[in-house]
């Protein structure tokens, strides 16, 4: 893996191909192999950059006293920006999802397509009084707070049910599931930025980019809400639903959702695609 510098912090990237880029952001408790088969699939035609973000992967941690916000995630698509030019093609699932849309808000000449799966825009539901506001917000003041506790292991046992189901959770391997948990303080600061967002619904209606929003059939109910929420506010989103799956449909439904996100990268390319 590449790496550049950032604030004082180390951000690891994987690469691969060439053409325009498409920058790959990742969930809470992922990485950026979390796109490797995506990558390979389009990598003929597209140059793939996936980052870890701040306490993921191979990435550092966020040292700072207070916690990083929405646009400081952003600074590391900004900084990949740099280097790969623009205009680029920005693909963000859950939190990743998150930060996408924030980068997209403060940067939208620079993008060609934004693909968002199931962002976890939790201020949306605060803001527009959405009834499933208090769950997202319970969710995350436990886990934040769990976290300050030094209970990581503990928190991961509600957060990770929650998004990718009972059963996946506790027949994952132990070396998983301890990976996971050494990522719970870098997820609580995910909720944080998250909640800590001020951005109105009214200024996601200036995102003039054209969007593609996927959600699973079976996913929670605040996921279904922010993405309904955004399509509804984004000027130019067409929406998409994955049958059968949850929040982590990238992985359980990999083809399904590569394929989704191919279509719509090379329906949105400068460049004559094969696709």
């Amino acid at each position: 893996m590449a790496e550049f510098s950032i604030q004082n912090h180390v951000i690891h990237y994987a690469e691969a191909g060439q053409g325009e880029a498409v920058v790959l952001l990742h969930g809470g408790g992922s990485s950026s192999r979390q796109w490797g088969t995506l990558s390979k699939a389009i990598e003929s035609q597209f140059h793939c950059v996936s980052p870890d973000l701040y306490g993921h992967g191979a990435s550092s941690a966020w040292t700072e006293l207070a916690p990083p916000t929405l646009m400081d995630y952003a600074a590391i698509v900004e900084k990949i920006r740099d280097f790969v030019g623009e205009p680029f093609h920005l693909v963000g699932h859950s939190h990743g999802g998150a930060v996408a849309i924030r980068y997209a808000m403060q940067n939208p000449q620079s993008l060609q397509s934004l693909t968002l799966i199931e962002p976890t825009l939790m201020h949306l539901l605060r803001v527009l009084r959405n009834p499933t506001w208090p769950e997202a917000e319970e969710l995350g003041t436990k886990h934040i707070f769990a976290v300050s506790q030094g209970r990581s292991a503990e928190i991961a046992d509600d957060f990770l049910p929650y998004w990718i189901g009972e059963t996946a959770w506790q027949s994952m391997p132990s070396n998983r599931r301890e990976a996971i948990i050494q990522t719970m303080p870098a997820v609580a600061q995910f909720w944080a930025s998250e909640f800590a967002e001020e951005t109105q619904a009214e200024a996601y209606s200036q995102i003039a980019v054209p969007t593609l929003l996927v959600r699973g059939t079976e996913t929670r109910m605040t996921a279904k809400e922010i993405v309904s929420l955004l399509f509804e506010l984004l000027p130019d989103a067409r929406l998409i639903e994955i049958a059968g799956a949850g929040h982590m449909a990238p992985l359980t439904h990999a083809n399904d959702v590569n394929e989704a996100i191919t279509r719509h990268i090379a329906a949105n390319s400068v460049m004559p695609s094969s696709q």
